[in-house]
């Protein structure tokens, strides 16, 4: 299984963003201006970083454990110019933390590789359930 990805990380000034160590995510968004006001002076000016990539099931693992991320069971408008498919739409499952120094989330789309694993998830609704029960019971 591969995943294409999309995780941002949002934190006050004075915290250490905590990258996931991987080259298969590449920043796509650094913007250090903007205010979440709403959240309070430390949030002033907090730090913002996107990171997209197409990875394996063992980098995303890692992203997943790194970041303390859950798998949360909603639906989702799905991924806008996904990581390997340009400007294309894909369906996603949406993770969270529940930090209170950092905002992570990430949107993702499992890809299944191997014949097996693509006739099980992708031949209809029904196998896209499944994988979306496999996923949670692993993540959440």
């Amino acid at each position: 299984m591969k995943y294409s990805l999309i995780l941002t990380i949002d934190c006050p000034r004075k915290i250490n963003l905590d990258r996931p160590s991987t080259r298969k995510i590449h920043i796509t968004e650094l913007d250090e201006s903007a205010d979440y006001e709403d959240l309070g002076k430390r949030w002033k000016n907090h730090k913002h970083r996107k990171y997209c990539g197409l990875v394996s099931q063992a980098v995303f693992d890692r992203i997943v454990s790194h970041c303390d991320l859950i798998m949360e069971d909603i639906e989702t408008g799905g991924m806008l110019g996904a990581p390997g498919f340009d400007m294309d739409w894909l369906p996603a499952f949406s993770f969270n933390n529940n930090d209170e120094d950092r905002m992570i989330g990430m949107y993702t789309c499992p890809l299944p590789t191997t014949i097996k694993e693509k006739k099980r998830y992708l031949n209809n609704q029904d196998g896209w359930d499944k994988l979306k029960k496999k996923m949670l019971e692993k993540y959440s």
